[in-house]
């Protein structure tokens, strides 16, 4: 898959906690899942610290700017400590990925494929981190379409979001505690949500809630 390298890579450490618009909707999407977060709320609160961060910045309105086209995508992992990665995918992106998927796999088989994919993708951006290069890669884009493949509640609410004129969000978070190249050992969750426009920093709120 091609990949586009215009778009923002972001990856740092969040800021200081703030409540705002992100960290609001993370809340209220893991609210629905109850017990099966199953250790990744704390990630997820990670999460929305960091989108609040970010939106409240006025030189990423551009980023949060409404466009059907596309979905924001927002990563941790419980092993990359404080660290969160924002980025942007476009919208055919992932609808290649999802087909990428679209193939005669068990159950079974496809859930082991996506946790290697994102446990391997993990590994590659905690180096990536380290070196200070870019960490998003085509896996993660593949990544990405196989956990919407196996969660058509995430795909229909998507598609609600984007009708709906607002930007889409798209928040994973992951364990890959454990994980080695011989044993497989990976939780991943996903949530999606919408960001609203007032939310960005050029909005009627400034960027908080």
């Amino acid at each position: 898959m091609e990949r586009s390298h215009s778009r923002p890579r972001i990856s740092q450490r969040a800021g200081a906690p703030i409540v705002g618009p992100g960290l609001s909707a993370v809340r209220a999407a893991c609210k629905s899942y109850g017990e099966q977060m199953a250790g990744l709320a704390p990630v997820f609160e990670r999460i929305g610290q960091h989108l609040d961060t970010t939106v409240s910045q006025p030189g990423h309105d551009g980023l949060f700017s409404t466009n059907r086209q596309r979905v924001i995508v927002v990563v941790s992992d419980v092993l990359w400590g404080s660290l969160v990665l924002l980025t942007e995918v476009r919208a055919d992106e992932i609808r290649r990925a999802l087909t990428a998927h679209a193939v005669p796999f068990t159950g079974k088989q496809l859930s082991d494929a996506i946790c290697h994919g994102w446990t391997n993708w993990s590994r590659h951006a905690r180096i990536s981190f380290r070196r200070g290069v870019p960490a998003w890669s085509d896996l993660a884009t593949v990544s990405v379409g196989g956990l919407l493949f196996i969660s058509p509640e995430a795909r229909i609410r998507l598609a609600q979001v984007a009708a709906g004129g607002e930007t889409p969000v798209l928040a994973i978070a992951m364990d890959s505690t454990g994980t080695t190249r011989k044993r497989l050992k990976c939780s991943v969750r996903a949530i999606v949500f919408p960001l609203p426009s007032w939310a960005r920093a050029s909005g009627a709120v400034a960027g908080h809630a």
